[in-house]
């Protein structure tokens, strides 16, 4: 199984029907920067039902938990900086993600978020459930890997 951040929105065509049938491959070909201009263009090495995005990115699933990420910085911390919880995190664009992340955290005990030494950190601490509540994809990755370990 590959996880990977989508680094874009996922397009719709891309996540229609059922999501065993949404393709993350032909996302990751084609996508495009703000310009037009052709991005990464991976090519398949897999089935798309072993393919998963992080949409957009991988600090887009910490929107999902602010108790967590609260309770990893510590006091300082400005939850209000984070979207409201109906909010789409999977349209929330990448650079809108590191705006929020910073000036949540700017005043607090751990400094500023800095994604070396607080990315894998965060992301083992924030609650699975409420990541898979606002990501139909981390929805998708979750059930994937449950359905894979019932197999087993």
């Amino acid at each position: 199984m590959l996880l990977v951040d989508s680094e874009a929105p996922v397009l719709e065509r891309f996540e229609q029907g059922d999501p065993h049938e949404w393709k993350p491959w032909e996302q990751l070909h084609s996508r495009k920067d703000q310009f037009g201009v052709q991005c990464d263009q991976w090519e398949r090495v897999g089935s798309d039902a072993d393919c998963h995005l992080m949409v957009q990115m991988m600090e887009s699933w910490f929107l999902a938990d602010v108790d967590a990420v609260k309770a990893y910085f510590k006091g300082g911390f400005k939850a209000e900086k984070f979207p409201n919880s109906d909010e789409d995190i999977e349209r929330i664009p990448k650079a809108k993600t590191e705006i929020i992340l910073n000036a949540s955290t700017s005043e607090t005990k751990k400094g500023s978020y800095i994604k070396g030494r607080d990315s894998f950190m965060i992301l083992s601490q924030i609650d699975p459930m409420k990541v898979r509540e606002r990501s139909k994809w981390a929805d998708r990755f979750i059930r994937s890997l449950i359905e894979k370990t019932d197999q087993v």
